[in-house]
């Protein structure tokens, strides 16, 4: 926000005995406000330079009102308003110039939070908000001043508009919202689109550039109103300071816990039926408002969540599978389980899990323009190096690297007479090394993951510092002492650096439930994706037949291990002739089978990859979209 109240000279209205503005001396350095005179009570202990001491006043009350206007909740308007209140006192002032000054100040602060809510929560680009943000906020600093109001309505409202519409100003504003477009979005093209899926990062990018759009055009217009020639230098280190400081804000800012929600939870459940999905032709939604799940290892809150938004139907976007078995290949017996990943130029890559007529498991790749019509390699890009991968490299999961940005990191299993997770990492996809392994099965006698770990579903954004990731952990040594049950559920783990991982807690994250379609196996799909309403896991349940269906499960974005909500039914299940059929009749492998994988994004939704019973892959479209309300029908 702009220093609007340096227009302030001194009026005579209603009787109001108003003190004289600063002199033009005063505003050759940061402007004292009650504010900052309350920041500078505090850094004066650490500060011992008068110029440097007012430098980062000003930048810290700056960044304090930022940090309310990019926060949530209903304490942040009313810290929005008090923090601009305070920041156009003049504590020099005469209490009755300070009432007034404090006034205008906090209806300047709680009217651009209204619009920082509005403009802020729009799916525009970045740079686009910056502008549009700084324009708001540099129009409501020239509007709500002491000076218009002693002037009267129609000049106050000129001199609002000359400042608003100033020639100089807009052309910053443009230039630095350019600029910082396109350094943002080539940086999320660079990183496959992982500012984009990213709500923190998009959060915190769009905070630096409304710094770097507000700081720059205020300097332009403090230049012309002290009558200085324009020195673009002094533009820039503006804008460059705020920038940062409103980065910091916000970053600050959107690692606030977001506020429970407290109606009931609105579920989408997708009913099948004999007839295939195809184009054109959903399954039928309905909704339920059953209780929600919850684990009952953990002491979690009991208020339910409503959901905001859930992935739509899904769409079949071919008939045949868009990867098969190859007779006499290294993919001979299956080609499935496929890791998804689209590159900067619309490619779309799958790395998939190739069985051969022996049963050994490695790793293919198929690379697409369209993402239905696949060219695969003749030879597998990962296959068994040490004895622990000796029967196979199997269900590979792929995602940026969090620990090493401009790397790709992928989490399999290496399976021998045992299965573990492994961490393998690349700079190409084509090329990977083996970091090592990332959850050995526990030891302990009370430990629950005591024989396989497999299945890594990363998610793509660290919490509380921290890497989080999903897995499944089989304790079938300890059927004895568990007789409801342990092997094949879905627990959770946290690493300090992306390779060594522990649980988070001491049990299952995601339990069987008796009677469901996830009732013997809870295994996660691909990554998770981070939504409104949290953090979206996609996971593959199996039924006591081994019959795989894909579910969906919500946690909460500040705290990976609270699970919100979980889908009451499966939203997708075996239909087509080749889900349901195994290719091999020498391999063992499991019919009945849909296991979802490779989550990417693609146009205003995703594409989805799946195993088709251990043999095939297909591929179906889904987007986001606001849940339907309880009660009402649902869209054809």
């Amino acid at each position: 926000m702009g220093d609007g109240d340096d227009f302030r000279q001194r009026p005579v209205l209603l009787g109001a005995n108003f003190d004289q503005d600063r002199t033009a001396e005063a505003f050759e350095k940061p402007k004292e406000t009650q504010l900052t005179a309350i920041v500078d009570n505090l850094t004066s202990t650490f500060v011992s330079s008068k110029e440097t001491r007012d430098e980062v006043n000003t930048y810290t009350a700056q960044g304090l009102k930022t940090a309310c206007l990019f926060a949530r909740g209903r304490l942040s308007v009313v810290g929005a308003a008090a923090f601009s209140g305070l920041d156009q006192i003049n504590p020099q002032d005469n209490l009755q110039t300070k009432i007034f000054d404090g006034a205008l100040g906090g209806a300047k602060g709680a009217l651009t939070k209204g619009v920082f809510s509005v403009v802020g929560g729009s799916k525009i680009d970045i740079g686009v908000k910056a502008f549009a943000l700084g324009s708001a906020s540099r129009s409501l600093d020239a509007s709500f001043t002491r000076q218009n109001y002693q002037d009267g309505v129609v000049p106050g409202i000129k001199n609002a508009l000359a400042t608003t519409f100033d020639k100089r100003a807009i052309c910053t504003d443009l230039l630095t919202a350019g600029a910082a477009t396109a350094l943002i979005g080539g940086a999320n093209l660079g990183f496959n689109n992982a500012i984009a899926r990213s709500p923190f990062l998009t959060h915190t990018l769009t905070g630096t550039s409304f710094g770097l759009v507000s700081g720059a055009s205020n300097e332009v217009i403090r230049q012309e109103q002290q009558g200085e020639e324009f020195n673009w230098q002094k533009v820039a280190f503006r804008g460059a300071t705020q920038g940062g400081v409103d980065t910091l804000a916000a970053m600050i800012s959107g690692r606030q816990r977001p506020q429970m929600l407290k109606q009931p939870a609105t579920m989408m459940v997708v009913e099948t039926t004999a007839k295939p999905v195809v184009a054109g032709e959903p399954p039928i939604v309905r909704t339920a408002t059953p209780p929600v799940e919850r684990v009952a290892e953990q002491p979690l809150e009991k208020a339910p969540v409503a959901l905001t938004e859930m992935f739509t139907p899904f769409i079949r976007l071919s008939e045949e599978p868009v990867l098969a078995p190859r007779p006499g290949k290294f993919d001979s017996a299956g080609a499935f389980n496929p890791a998804a990943v689209k590159l900067p130029d619309g490619r779309i890559v799958l790395l998939y899990r190739a069985q051969d007529d022996k049963g050994v498991s490695t790793v293919g790749y198929a690379e697409s323009k369209d993402g239905i019509h696949f060219t695969r390699f003749d030879e597998p890009i990962m296959k068994p190096r040490f004895a622990d991968e000796k029967n196979g490299i199997e269900d590979p999961r792929v995602t940026p690297s969090l620990a090493h940005p401009g790397a790709w990191d992928m989490t399999a299993t290496a399976y021998n007479t045992e299965a573990r997770l492994t961490l393998y990492r690349s700079y190409n996809l084509k090329d990977w090394d083996r970091v090592g392994f990332m959850l050995p099965p526990a030891r302990a006698s009370d430990a629950w993951n005591v024989h396989w770990t497999k299945s890594g579903a990363i998610v793509p954004e660290k919490i509380n510092g921290k890497y989080w990731m999903y897995y499944m952990g089989d304790a079938a040594a300890q059927a004895k002492m568990h007789p409801d049950g342990q092997k094949d559920q879905t627990g959770i783990a946290w690493s300090s650096d992306g390779i060594q991982w522990r649980d988070a807690v001491d049990g299952p994250i995601l339990a069987r439930r008796p009677g469901k379609f996830d009732s013997h196996v809870v295994e996660p799909g691909p990554a998770p994706i981070i939504t409104k309403d949290g953090i979206l896991l996609l996971y593959n349940g199996a039924n006591a037949n081994l019959e795989y269906r894909i579910g969906w499960a919500l946690f909460d974005k500040t705290d990976p291990t609270r699970l919100l909500a979980r889908s009451d039914q499966s939203i997708y299940e075996p239909q087509m002739s080749w889900e349901k059929k195994v290719a091999s009749a020498t391999v063992r492998q499991a019919p009945n089978v849909v296991f979802a994988e490779g989550l990417i994004p693609h146009g205003d939704g995703f594409l989805l990859y799946y195993g088709a019973a251990d043999s095939y892959v297909g591929v179906l479209k889904t987007s986001l979209r606001p849940t339907i309300p309880t009660g009402t029908d649902a869209p054809k």
